[in-house]
Parts: structure tokens; sequence; C-alpha cells
């Protein structure tokens, strides 16, 4: 059974803020698996086993129509959240700088959450540890 959407925010945001900063390839692009071990805000929702090179470079909805196995382990109706949890990570155009701050990324987190009606309540327990 798929992770709930709370359960969802609540990993993907534990993890970035441990993380602190963005799961980049050799080629400095965003992946769902990067070096050092990184992961992306959805990469680190795919077990190993489930997981395979040939998804970098793709957006979740290539992920999931390429690789049915993961769409069914993520839930197919968790896709629009996914897809923002991943504009979020890679600091597109509607997410400009959360990388900055610790409140950078609480803001823009907390869009996310208010969008999907999640309880953003955790952000208030997590910072970049090394800022």
């Amino acid at each position: 059974m798929p992770l709930s959407q709370q359960e969802i925010f609540n990993k993907v945001m534990t993890h970035l803020f441990a993380q602190g900063e963005p799961a980049k390839n050799k080629h400095d692009e965003c992946a769902y698996r990067g070096l050092n071990g990184k992961q992306c805000a959805v990469g680190c929702l795919i077990p190993d086993e489930l997981y395979n090179k040939k998804m970098e470079g793709m957006n979740v909805a290539g992920v999931f129509h390429r690789f049915p196995n993961v769409r069914d382990y993520l839930g197919e109706d968790n896709i629009f959240l996914l897809t923002a949890l991943q504009d979020l990570h890679d600091s597109d155009e509607v997410f400009i700088g959360v990388w900055k701050s610790t409140e950078e990324m609480r803001k823009a987190a907390r869009v996310i959450a208010e969008d999907y009606d999640l309880d953003a309540s955790i952000l208030d327990t997590l910072s970049f540890a090394d800022r």
C-alpha cells in the first residue's frame, strides 16, 4: 500500500533538510540518485530494488509511465504531489532559491503543504544542519 500524502511530505521534507543540498549528477543536473549518495525528493522514496538508472533525466510522469512498479509503489494518485516535490528539489522557476536557507525551504514547502491540505508542522522541527 502506497504511503499517504502526509507520509510522503514528511519523509521528503525530513530527507531534504537533512541532506541540505540537491542531488546532482556529474553534469550538475538534478538526479534521483546523485553523487555522494545524494537522492532527490522523489529518489529518496524509491527503494534501491525499484531504482533503475534509466529513470535519470525523466520527470515523475515519465518514471510512472515507464516503470509501473514504481508507480504502484508510490501510488498513482500521488503523482501531482510528487511532481511538486520534485520541482521543489530541482529549484525550477517556481521555487528558485530554496536551497539558500532553512527559511526559504520552509516557505516553499509550506506552499506545497497548503496546496495539498497537508500538516506542515514538521517544518518547524527541521533545518539545514550545516548552516
